[in-house]
């Protein structure tokens, strides 16, 4: 999903030539088949199925939201979708394509991010 990627770039997952590389370790891995594997293949990336992965994007908004100059108008269009996770994840899309659009991204992802 084109969206998957977004929100993987949003929490700085950088894409490498094995797939979708979790740098900070934002997911936690429970596939206990895979031993420290924090590298994921596109169709692995599960930010509109899983809360597991949603949350710290989640997170991550909520920081921003609370740290910028907006307040908390910026996460209500997300904590009014809770607990779907469909309209959470698009929720979450919406929040970071005008976050990005804003070009108000700090640190290693605040350029580049791409739909």
């Amino acid at each position: 999903m084109k969206d998957n990627r977004l929100i993987a770039q949003f929490l700085g997952f950088q894409k490498t030539d094995i797939g979708w590389y979790d740098f900070d370790e934002v997911i936690l891995n429970v596939d206990f088949t895979i031993l420290y594997s924090n590298t994921y293949d596109e169709h692995e990336l599960a930010f509109h199925s899983s809360w597991d992965w949603l949350m710290p994007v989640i997170r991550k908004i909520l920081d921003i939201s609370f740290n910028d100059d907006r307040g908390a108008e910026d996460f209500n269009c997300i904590i009014d979708c809770i607990p779907d996770i469909d309209h959470t994840y698009n929720g979450v899309v919406r929040f970071v394509k005008e976050y990005t659009m804003q070009g108000l991204l700090e640190g290693d992802v605040k350029h580049g991010i791409q739909s």
